[in-house]
C-alpha cells in the first residue's frame, strides 16, 4: 500500500543500486537480445566516446544505413531522429551526469551511456520497415514525455541527492528493460501478430504498458524524493544564509567603524593640519573666557535685538557695540556668542585682552584665527580653508590685505546662500589691541571689503579715536552701532540692581544670622545708582564686599555722590575706597603701604604681564614679599595662584587709567608711578648688565639655518628687560625725569658687546625688528657724548643689517659687525672683542658713476689700483681705487650700446670693452692718454663671449660662439683664424 505521506519510502544507497540492479539490467539485455559480446562490447565503447546528443545521433544514423530495409531520405528516421530520439538523448545524458560520481566507483560496470546501446539494439531489431519505425514514434512520445518531465530537475546534477541519484539509476534501468520487451516485440513471430496495429503495436503491448506505469510510478517517486532533499537543502541554504548575513552584517559594522575611525582620523589630521598651520590663539576664543556673560533677565532687550541683526539676511554686516570702561560689553560678547552657538551661527571670536598672552593683544593674530573658527565649522569649510593654504602657504608675515583675501573671504565665499544667514564673527575689545595704527589698519581694510565677505562683523571696543573715526560714520546700510553709554539708565539700571541682587545674595551665607534682612533693598538700590552705567563699578564693588560683607557694603552706601560728576567718578570712587581700604595707615606699617604703593604702580607700569616668579626676579624681592603686598587689592588686581603660572595683571584697563590720566589719580601715586619707572629700568639695565647677557646666549650651532629652526627658550625676566628697558626710562623721563643715572648705567651696559648680546636675545625672541625704535626712544634722552654717539651709529647699523640680524643670530657677528665701517661707534667699541672675522680691505664712494644706467661688466688692473667698470648705456668709467677719483671715460662715440666685457692693458696703455646690439658685435680699445686713438673690431658672425690680454699686451685673444678662437695682434690688425686663413684687421677704421 502506497503511504499517504509525501517523504519517499526507504531508499537504498546509490552505489548499492548501481552494482546489482543496474548490472544485472544490463546483463538480462545483453541475454534477452541476443547481441553478441563483440557486437555488444562495440556499441559500448562507441556510446562511450560519445559527449553530447549530436554524437550519438551520428553513430545511430550509420546504424540504421546499415539495415536491409532503410531508405535514405526516409522521413520516418527523420522525424524519429530529430522530433523523439535527439530530446530523450539529451534528458539520458543528464542522467548519465547524475550517476556519472556513482558509477566511477564501478569501473568495470558499464555507466549510463550503455542505455544508448539499447537505442541501437532496438533500431536494429527494426530493420528499418516503415511499419516498425511508426510504432518506435508511438513508443518514443510515451517515453518523451515522461523524460521531458523530468529535465528541469536533472538540469543541475550538482544538487541531486542520494535518494534522488538511486531512482534515477532506477530510471535508466526500467528504460532499459522497456527496450528489451521492445526489441522482442520486433521478433518475427510477434510482429506479424501486431503489425496490423503499426504506431499502436508497442505501446498497446499489455507487459510493455506495465512497464511505462512502473516508470511513472518512478517519477512520481523522484518527485517526493525532491521535495524532501529539496526541503533540506532549503533548511541548510536558510541556516547558511542566516549564518552569511550574521556575518555580512557584523562585517558591516566593522568596516563602518574602520570607516568612521578613519574619516574621524583625517578629520583630526585636517585640524592638526589647520591649527598648525596658523597657529591659533587658543585664549582668545570663547572657550576660554570664564562664563560670566549677561546674568539671566540682564540685556534682555539689547541681546534679543543682536540675535535679530544676526538673523536678518538684509541687515548691515558690521555691529559695532561700543560703551565705557566697566559697562559690561564683554559680558554682552560672551552671552551673544553662546546664544549664536546654539543658533549655530557663530562663525568665530577672538577675545582682545592685553592681561593674557601677546598673542591675545596682536591684531595680527585676529583673522588666522578666526579663519580656524570658521574651518572648524564643518568638514567643508575645513577642506576649503586647507585648499587655500596648500595653494598659498600661510606666513605670519602676510600683510592685513592678504590676510583678509586669502583667509576669509577666498576660501569661504561659497558658503554663503541668499535664504540662509551668515556667520557671524564676534571681536570683543579691539581697544585692548597693543598697536593703535595696526588695529586702525585692521578696521579700514575690513570696512573696505566687508561687503565681500561671506560673513557679519560683531566688534565690541570702548570709543577710542583710532576705533571710533572708522566706524562711527558707517553707510548705514553696511554698519550699525550700539552705545551702551548712551542707553537709557533705567534700563540699564534695571540690569545692574538685578545683577547686584543676585551676587549680594550668593554672599548671605558669610553673613551673621542677626541680619536676616541683608542685603537691604535700599543698599541695592544706593549701589545701583552709583554703579550709574558702569558694570564694571558693579562687578568691583561685589569683588571688595566679599571680604567683609556687613562693613564694606556699609562703607560703599555711605560713599556721597555729587550730581554732574563726570561718568567715571563712581569708578574712580570705588578704587580710591579700595586702595585707601589696602593701605590703612591703621592697619600697615608705613613700610608695608610704600610697598604695596609702589607694587600697585608696578602692576600698572609693567608694559606686559609677568608671572609673580619673573617680577620678583627682575625686581629681586621674595615672591612672597610680592602676594603681602597685594592682599588686599585682589578686587582690581588679579594674582595667581601658582608663581610660574598666571600673570600678574588688573581685572580692568580702567584702573590703569584711573592711575595715569591726569585729574583722576591720587596725590599719593603720582611720584609713585615715576619711581616706578626708576626702578623697573634700573632693574631691566642691571639685569642686562650681568652675566645672565652673554655671548651666544641663543644657543645657535650654526649661522647657515635660520633662528625659528634652531630656537632656544629665553626665560621671561631676561626677555622682559631686552625688550622694556627704553620704554622705562623713556616714561620716566617723561613723568619726571631724573634718568641721568640711568643713562650712566646704561652706557656702561650699552656701549660694548653687550650691546651684541643684546641684539641676540631680540633675534631669539623673533623682535630684532624692534631693535631701532627701542633705540630711538633711550636717544631721545641722551646729550652729546659717547653714548649718544654710540646709539646714533647703533641704530644705523641695527637698520642696515636688521636682515642679516633677522636670519639668526650668528649674523651678528658674522654679517653685520664684519661689515661695519671702522668709523661706525659700533665697530670701535664692539670689534676688539670679536675677533677672526672677516675684514673689507677697503671702503671707496664713487661719487662719479653713471647716473641712472646699471653697471654691466667691472675688471681690476693687474695691480688692482684702477677699477674699470661698463655700464647699460655704453659708458666705460674708470676709478682709481685709493682715492675714488675718476681717471678716465671711454670716447663719446661708443655711449650706443650696453657693455658686456672689460679688460686693461698690464701697462694700463689701453681700455677694451666688448659692446653689443643683436649680431653687431664690437671690440674696442682706446688708450688712457689722448694720443692712443679708439680702435674698434667689428665682427657679425658670432657673439663673443669672452676675451683676455697677452701678458706682454700685444694680442688679444677672444673667444666666438661658434667655439673658434682667433688671436689678433691688437697692434697690427692680423687675424689667425682656425682654419689657419690670415686676415688683416685694420683698427683704424675697423675693415
Amino acid at each position: 500500500m502506497a503511504s499517504s505521506s509525501d517523504e519517499p519510502p526507504h531508499m537504498p544507497a546509490p552505489k548499492e543500486t548501481f552494482q546489482t540492479l543496474w548490472a544485472e539490467a544490463l546483463r538480462k539485455f545483453q541475454q534477452s537480445t541476443d547481441v553478441p559480446s563483440t557486437r555488444w562490447d562495440s556499441l559500448l565503447h562507441r556510446m562511450s566516446d560519445c559527449h553530447n546528443e549530436d554524437d550519438v545521433c551520428a553513430v545511430l544514423d550509420e546504424i540504421m544505413q546499415k539495415l536491409e530495409h532503410f531508405r535514405v531520405g526516409d522521413p520516418k528516421w527523420s522525424k524519429i531522429r530529430n522530433k523523439y530520439m535527439k530530446p530523450a538523448i539529451q534528458v539520458l545524458l543528464l542522467f548519465n551526469d547524475a550517476i556519472a560520481e556513482v558509477a566511477s566507483s564501478f569501473p568495470t560496470v558499464p555507466g549510463g551511456k550503455a542505455i544508448f546501446v539499447g537505442f541501437a539494439v532496438l533500431l536494429e531489431a527494426s530493420k528499418g520497415v516503415a511499419e516498425r519505425c511508426d510504432a518506435l514514434i508511438g513508443l518514443f512520445e510515451e517515453l518523451n514525455a515522461f523524460l521531458e518531465s523530468l529535465r528541469v530537475r536533472l538540469s543541475a546534477p550538482s544538487s541531486i541527492g542520494p535518494s534522488s541519484k538511486t531512482i534515477s539509476i532506477m530510471i535508466l534501468t526500467q528504460l532499459l528493460n522497456i527496450f528489451v520487451m521492445a526489441t522482442n516485440i520486433f521478433s518475427p513471430s510477434k510482429w506479424r501478430i501486431r503489425r496490423t496495429l503499426f504506431r499502436d503495436a508497442l505501446v498497446k503491448d499489455t507487459t510493455l504498458q506495465d512497464a511505462l506505469k512502473r516508470l511513472q510510478k518512478l517519477r512520481d517517486l523522484e518527485t517526493k524524493a525532491t521535495v524532501a532533499e529539496t526541503g533540506a537543502t532549503v533548511s541548510e541554504l536558510k541556516a547558511l544564509v542566516g549564518r552569511v548575513s550574521s556575518e555580512i552584517a557584523s562585517m558591516k559594522q566593522r568596516i563602518e567603524g574602520i570607516s568612521y575611525v578613519k574619516q574621524q582620523h583625517r578629520t583630526e589630521n585636517d585640524i592638526s593640519r589647520l591649527l598648525d598651520k596658523l597657529d591659533r590663539v587658543g585664549p582668545a576664543d570663547i572657550d576660554a573666557q570664564n562664563s560670566n556673560g549677561c546674568l539671566a533677565g540682564t540685556r534682555v532687550d539689547i541681546l534679543t535685538d543682536l540675535m535679530s541683526w544676526s538673523r536678518d539676511t538684509s541687515a548691515p554686516q558690521i555691529y559695532w557695540l561700543n560703551g565705557m570702561a566697566g559697562t559690561g560689553k564683554s559680558a554682552i560678547s560672551r552671552t551673544f556668542c553662546r546664544d549664536l552657538r546654539e543658533a549655530n551661527l557663530l562663525g568665530g571670536s577672538f577675545f582682545c585682552t592685553r592681561r593674557g598672552t601677546l598673542e591675545e593683544a596682536d591684531v595680527r593674530r585676529i583673522i588666522p584665527s578666526l579663519a580656524v573658527c570658521m574651518a572648524l565649522r564643518d568638514m567643508h569649510c575645513t577642506l576649503a580653508l586647507l585648499a587655500e593654504l596648500d595653494v598659498n602657504a600661510f606666513s605670519r608675515h602676510w600683510n592685513l590685505d592678504l590676510q583678509i583675501e586669502r583667509l576669509l573671504r577666498q576660501p569661504f565665499s561659497g558658503i554663503e546662500a541668499a535664504d540662509r544667514p551668515l556667520p557671524v564673527l564676534v571681536v570683543d575689545a579691539l581697544d585692548e589691541c597693543s598697536d593703535q595704527d595696526l588695529t586702525r589698519d585692521w578696521i579700514t581694510k575690513l570696512v573696505l571689503v566687508a561687503r565681500k565677505l561671506p560673513v557679519k562683523l560683531f566688534l565690541t571696543s570702548r570709543p577710542e579715536p583710532h576705533i571710533r573715526q572708522h566706524l562711527e560714520l558707517l553707510d548705514p546700510s553696511l554698519g550699525q552701532v550700539l552705545r551702551l553709554h548712551d542707553v537709557e539708565q533705567d534700563i540699564v539700571g534695571a540690569d545692574i540692581g538685578l545683577f547686584l541682587r543676585h551676587g549680594l545674595e550668593s554672599m548671605r551665607p558669610a553673613v551673621s544670622q542677626g541680619i536676616p534682612d541683608w542685603p537691604m533693598k535700599s543698599d541695592i538700590d544706593t549701589l545701583t545708582h552709583l554703579s550709574g552705567k558702569l558694570f564694571i563699578y558693579a562687578f568691583t564693588a561685589l569683588m571688595y564686599i566679599r571680604k567683609d560683607p556687613i562693613e564694606r557694603l556699609s562703607k560703599l552706601t555711605g560713599t556721597t555722590v555729587i550730581a554732574g560728576r563726570a561718568m567715571t567718578q563712581p569708578l574712580d570712587t570705588i578704587y580710591d575706597l579700595i586702595l585707601k581700604e589696602a593701605m590703612d595707615p591703621r592697619d600697615y606699617d608705613d613700610d608695608e603701604i610704600e610697598r604695596t604703593r609702589r607694587m600697585i604702580a608696578i602692576i600698572i607700569c609693567i608694559r606686559e604681564p609677568v608671572t609673580v616668579a619673573a617680577l620678583a626676579e627682575l625686581l629681586q624681592v621674595p615672591s612672597h614679599r610680592i602676594r603681602q603686598s597685594l592682599d588686599r587689592l585682589y578686587a582690581v588686581i588679579y594674582v595667581p595662584l601658582q608663581d610660574n603660572i598666571g600673570h600678574l595683571s588688573t581685572f580692568h584697563a580702567s584702573f590703569g587709567d584711573f592711575l595715569t590720566i591726569k585729574g583722576r589719580a591720587p596725590e599719593y601715586m603720582r611720584s609713585c608711578m615715576h619711581d616706578s619707572h626708576i626702578r623697573l629700568s634700573h632693574a631691566c639695565l642691571l639685569l642686562l648688565q650681568s652675566d645672565k647677557l652673554r655671548f651666544n646666549i641663543s644657543n645657535a650651532i650654526t649661522s647657515y639655518q635660520s633662528g625659528t629652526v634652531q630656537s632656544c627658550d629665553i626665560d621671561d625676566v631676561l626677555r622682559y628687560a631686552a625688550l622694556y628697558w627704553s620704554k622705562h626710562i623713556h616714561a620716566a623721563s617723561v613723568l619726571g625725569g631724573g634718568t641721568v643715572d640711568l643713562l650712566i648705567v646704561l652706557e656702561k651696559v650699552l656701549v660694548g658687546p653687550k650691546f651684541m648680546f643684546w641684539l641676540e636675545v631680540l633675534c631669539a625672541v623673533d623682535r630684532s625688528r624692534d631693535a631701532y625704535e627701542i633705540l630711538s626712544h633711550a636717544h631721545e634722552l641722551t646729550q652729546a657724548g659717547k653714548l649718544e654717539s654710540f646709539i646714533k651709529d647703533a641704530m644705523v647699523f641695527v637698520h642696515e643689517s636688521e636682515p642679516a640680524i633677522r636670519r639668526s643670530s650668528p649674523h651678528i657677528y658674522l654679517s653685520a659687525l664684519a661689515l661695519c665701517p671702522p668709523s661706525s661707534a659700533v665697530s670701535l667699541y664692539c670689534m676688539p672683542y670679536f675677533t677672526g672675522l672677516a675684514k673689507p680691505i677697503r671702503r671707496v664712494h664713487l661719487p662719479s658713476a653713471s647716473p641712472g644706467s646699471k653697471a654691466t661688466a667691472a675688471t681690476f688692473s693687474l695691480d688692482g689700483s684702477w677699477l674699470i667698470i661698463g655700464f647699460e648705456d655704453g659708458t666705460v668709467r674708470t676709478w682709481d681705487t685709493r682715492s675714488g677719483k675718476l681717471i678716465t671715460e671711454s670716447p663719446q662715440r661708443l655711449h650706443m650700446r650696453p657693455i658686456s666685457l672689460v679688460a686693461v692693458s698690464p701697462n694700463k696703455c689701453r681700455i677694451f670693452a666688448v659692446s653689443h646690439a643683436s649680431f653687431d658685435l664690437r671690440l674696442s680699445t682706446w688708450g688712457v692718454e689722448p694720443s692712443i686713438e679708439l680702435v674698434e673690431t667689428i665682427c657679425t658672425e658670432a657673439h663673443i663671449n669672452l676675451f683676455a690680454l697677452s701678458p706682454d699686451g700685444l694680442h688679444v685673444a677672444f673667444g666666438l660662439n661658434t667655439a673658434s678662437v682667433p688671436i689678433m695682434p691688437h697692434a697690427s690688425g692680423y687675424s689667425n683664424s682656425p682654419s689657419y686663413e690670415v686676415r688683416l684687421w685694420d683698427l683704424t677704421n675697423g675693415i
